[in-house]
């Protein structure tokens, strides 16, 4: 797969990341990579101001097919005929949600619990994920796609007020995400980037979530 402007990007911010990390291992000790940021809580998705995952993907896989396309000379100039716009299939969509999902959740989330460096996320479907941003447990793991057994590589930090999690397998799936708590209304901004062969272009979305009150 050609390197794109993201992944380049991507790969800068994994490079930064790291560096990071380890700068402040040697000069502070054993410090919380944390700090006072956290995104922990109970929330509510959005529906209204998220995107729609289903209809996102469907956008991004549509292409103008030009395979039958020829150009014929009329009384008011070069016109191109026999363009196909593509569309994909509910079943194409589907499976490609369903292959994503494996990598990383993308079910609502339903709680965030933040303690020191490690990170827990809970989803509706009832998955829960752990996140270390201090370095550790940056070993591949072994994970499950629809496509094959991948090897998948998770590097995450604070960055601006965001914690950013970057997931790399070796079928040339990048995914990119940023979680960030509105110090105004205490909402939770969710942004999922995917770079991916099978998207022509690459795919973002992003989620809303809203705190639960406490009664």
């Amino acid at each position: 797969m050609a390197v794109s402007t993201n992944s380049a990007r991507r790969r800068l911010i994994s490079l930064f990341s790291i560096v990071a990390i380890l700068c402040a291992s040697v000069v502070l000790g054993h410090v919380s990579a944390t700090g006072n940021l956290s995104i922990a809580g109970e929330w509510v998705f959005d529906v209204e101001k998220s995107d729609d995952l289903h209809k996102s993907l469907a956008k991004r896989l549509e292409f103008l097919d030009l395979s039958s396309a020829r150009r014929v000379n009329t009384s008011d100039g070069p016109v191109v005929l026999g363009k196909v716009r593509r569309r994909p299939t509910e079943k194409q969509i589907t499976e490609l949600i369903q292959a994503l999902d494996k990598i990383v959740p993308l079910k609502p989330l339903v709680k965030t619990y933040h303690q020191g460096a490690v990170v827990n996320l809970f989803y509706a479907d009832g998955r829960e994920r752990r996140i270390y941003t201090d370095g550790r447990d940056s070993a591949t793991t072994v994970q499950s796609t629809a496509m094959n057994h991948d090897q998948q590589l998770v590097i995450a930090a604070w960055e601006e007020q965001a914690l950013i999690v970057e997931t790399n397998t070796n079928s040339g799936i990048e995914i990119l995400e940023s979680y960030k708590v509105n110090q105004e209304d205490g909402s939770l901004q969710v942004i999922i980037s995917v770079d991916s062969a099978a998207l022509p272009k690459s795919l973002q979305v992003n989620y809303v979530y809203l705190p639960v009150l406490a009664d």
